[in-house]
């Protein structure tokens, strides 16, 4: 005999006004099925090509509007719980979270967190912002994006601000820029003048990033060694970060290749 069908989100009944996420996968499915809760969540989403291939994309309009009065629904503290994903990296960025902030949101609802970003903060000092930031892990950060429009998103970037230690980077009412030098032949002097010609109007400060366009260790390497050789030839290896962007077994190659002291030729 088969087993009996599963609700959905849109059959009668399915949903109640009281529901969460946790709530209603563990009435719908008779234990916290986890591979359940991951679709949910990816069913808040905008539609994406990426979710629809994993099958987690909501079928319909009114599907998403439901998965996320579920989601508006549930508190932060049992997303923390029911962690959708465990691994050395969700543990890495757990332990960077603030766990005496988290624990005074952990019984917000997902609704509330949003509404106190967009708004409810107002009255709270730069300090208490960061402090609050400080205690938001990754996941939550994620669900929050879920809830909010790219209108909503701007307006929260308006309210929050995160710059660097020792830098007006990222603080409110600078704004910083980024170069990404890129050759046609991944010629390094090439790269290094257009570095040039862009701090000459005042940009880079942020980041130098450049994507070569062959994934040989030689030319990613030579591209790698002429942004760090022009960065350790105006002193601001410390302040200003580079990165080439290649696969990962090509950076570990370049690693080991770059790894002799810089040539300084611009010194």
């Amino acid at each position: 005999m088969s087993s009996p069908r599963r609700a959905t989100l849109t059959s009668a009944g399915s949903v109640r006004d009281d529901d969460d996420l946790i709530s209603w996968v563990t009435r719908t499915y008779g234990s916290l099925d986890v591979k359940a809760l991951r679709r949910l969540l990816g069913q808040c989403n905008e539609f994406k090509e990426g979710d629809a291939l994993l099958g987690i994309a909501a079928s319909t309009d009114q599907e998403r509007h439901i998965a996320r009065l579920l989601l508006r629904n549930t508190t932060v503290g049992a997303l923390v719980e029911h962690c959708i994903y465990k691994d050395r990296i969700q543990k890495l960025a757990d332990d960077a979270v603030d766990s005496t902030e988290l624990s005074k949101m952990s019984s917000w609802r997902m609704g509330e967190l949003v509404q106190w970003l967009l708004g409810g903060c107002d009255s709270a000092s730069e300090a208490e912002k960061t402090a609050m930031l400080r205690g938001l892990p990754s996941d939550v950060i994620a669900c929050v994006v879920k809830l909010c429009s790219n209108d909503e998103l701007v307006a929260i970037s308006q309210r929050f601000f995160a710059p660097l230690p020792n830098s007006k980077i990222g603080s409110k009412g600078y704004m910083g820029a980024r170069i990404q030098p890129n050759s046609p032949t991944d010629d390094p002097e090439d790269v290094v003048m257009q570095v040039l010609s862009a701090w000459a109007y005042g940009v880079g400060d942020v980041i130098l990033g450049t994507n070569p366009v062959s994934a040989h260790v030689d030319n990613v390497a030579a591209v790698e060694r002429g942004l760090r050789d022009l960065l350790f030839s105006f002193g601001v290896q410390n302040n200003l970060p580079h990165c080439v962007l290649t696969h990962v077994d090509i950076a570990n190659e370049v690693e080991r290749t770059v790894i002799s002291p810089p040539q300084i030729p611009f010194a």
